[in-house]
């Protein structure tokens, strides 16, 4: 091999040489760098470590603060302050401060620092109508903020006007009925085991005890020569208008509220293992009876038709049609025996189940179709203008349901309702659920409500709204226990002229189309 090549190779074996020992330096220095970022690390655990054991880590660590969702009125008025509250908390237990997001554009400032755990309050006024959502944010003594918390809802609306009160006066065994009112405008009240009579401005006509023996009176219904029907317990009363005592009629079980035909006859269904439909005449005597199949101790009011034909809940989990001679005309399947009265419009009988669906059966029996809600169904339907099905359930919702059986609108009460709804002429809404007389638009919009303090049980204490003439609208109240009144408040237009306006059809409570 000559001396060129000799020279070559030792060239690049140099070369190769070279770059093994610039890769090895750098290596080292990496593997220099990457320890002394493990040694500051491990020395920065240590540190914290032993921070922590002594109770030094908020001099290090400082973790953000957190904060629960706020709390206040479900029901605001326009233009009226309501407070709200929220609880926040600083991990390392440091005092807190709290902002909170109204929903309209707007926010509160930052409240003082006050302790960990304590609740901070804040007032708001809403000038617009609408839902809005309401959440809070924390902040702590160094400046860390909390996430946003989840929001609760809040209803602004106009505040009704309660034009007046009753207080019967005495003490009250079970609930307030539904109240009658009659075609010279004067208010039927059960309540307890009385009867009241009261002029439209609320003075009392009259007034007596007129069962010794029950402790609840079904809701009153005012015949065509208005005599006054209600139920109390087993037996059915007939009062005159003066208050006085025209007869009685007994059954051996609790009886419905009558539904009462043109020519003065009641119908009423009485509960238990042996449950039966009575046709009583307007001199108390029976006319007839009829078995009904299954058994049940808390039926529900009868309909009439417009043909004279009755429909009936049976304790089989079925509506009965009767015809006026007592004869069976036929039965369909609603799924339970626990649920609402019917409704009536022109060729559908609409019922509420408690299997939580709204049935629509044709008067020859056939199902047409049934929609589903979120809760059994206690509270009986009504029928806009338009054929719009109003019912309410125990989910806290009022649906309207269209004619066909498709979904036109819900509104969200937020407790069990078991009030059926009363239509105004004007198309709004009217019913009571957790503590409120709510009046919807017919969108479905909260146009204004009343509050009723002490109400109890959630609104199942409430009965199910009258209006008067006069738009004015009539709600029993139990106020608190052994204790009931009756409200007229504030009403937009009287009652509207639709196949089923309201609880038992009119507000005289006949439960009959025909009138």
């Amino acid at each position: 091999m000559d001396d060129k090549h000799l020279n070559a190779g030792a060239q690049s074996q140099g070369r190769r040489a070279s770059i093994t020992c610039c890769h090895c330096a750098l290596t080292l220095t990496a593997s220099r760098a990457t320890l002394t970022r493990m040694r500051k690390s491990l020395l920065y655990f240590v540190i914290v470590a032993f921070a922590v054991a002594f109770g030094l880590g908020s001099c290090i660590i400082n973790r953000a603060p957190d904060v629960a969702r706020p709390t206040g009125p479900s029901m605001v008025g326009l233009d009226s302050t309501r407070t709200f509250r929220a609880v926040a908390y600083d991990p390392e237990n440091g005092p807190v401060s709290v902002r909170f997001d109204w929903g309209d554009g707007d926010s509160s400032p930052w409240s003082e620092l006050t302790p960990s755990f304590d609740t901070v309050a804040t007032a708001h006024v809403w000038r617009s109508p609408g839902m809005y959502l309401i959440s809070a944010q924390a902040r702590d003594g160094r400046g860390a903020y909390s996430k946003w918390s989840s929001s609760c809802s809040v209803r602004v609306a106009m505040v009704g006007q309660t034009h007046w009160r009753f207080d019967p006066g005495f003490e009250v065994y079970g609930l307030p009925s539904s109240p009658a009112v009659a075609a010279d405008g004067t208010v039927y009240f059960c309540v307890g085991r009385h009867l009241a009579a009261l002029h439209p401005d609320g003075s009392p006509l009259w007034r007596d005890s007129i069962s010794e023996t029950s402790s609840q009176l079904g809701s009153a219904a005012v015949r065509p020569d208005g005599i006054v029907l209600f139920c109390a317990g087993e037996s059915l009363h007939a009062i005159r208008p003066n208050g006085t005592i025209m007869w009685r009629w007994g059954a051996t079980e609790y009886c419905t509220p009558p539904a009462v035909s043109p020519d003065g006859r009641s119908f009423v269904v009485s509960g238990g293992t042996e449950p039966r439909l009575y046709a009583i005449g307007a001199d108390g005597s029976v006319g007839w009876s009829c078995r009904i199949d299954g058994s049940f101790f808390f039926p529900s009011p009868p309909a009439i038709g417009a043909d004279g034909v009755i429909y009936v809940r049976s304790g089989d989990s079925c509506l009965l049609a009767v015809n006026s001679d007592r004869t069976n005309r036929w039965k369909c399947g609603i799924g339970s025996s626990d649920g609402s009265s019917p409704a009536l419009d022109n060729g559908i009988a609409y019922v509420g189940s408690g299997d939580s669906c709204l049935y629509a059966i044709t008067w020859s029996g056939t199902l047409s179709w049934r929609f589903k809600t979120g809760g059994p169904i206690l509270s009986s339907p009504t029928i806009g203008v338009d054929g719009t099905v109003y019912i309410g359930s125990e989910d806290g919702v009022t649906y309207a349901v269209r004619p066909d059986g498709s979904l036109k609108w819900r509104y969200d009460a937020g407790a069990p309702i078991a009030s059926s709804p009363a239509i105004c002429a004007d198309g709004r809404i009217c019913f009571t659920a957790g503590g409120f007389v709510h009046v919807l638009g017919p969108d479905g919009s909260l146009d204004r409500f009343f509050p009723i303090e002490g109400l109890q049980y959630s609104g199942y204490g409430a009965s199910c709204p009258a209006i008067g003439p006069d738009g004015t609208l009539y709600v029993g109240v139990p106020d608190y226990p052994g204790k009931a009144t009756l409200r007229a408040l504030g009403g937009s237009s009287p009652l509207a002229n639709s196949a089923w306006p309201k609880y038992q059809h009119d507000n005289e409570n006949r439960g009959c189309m025909s009138q």
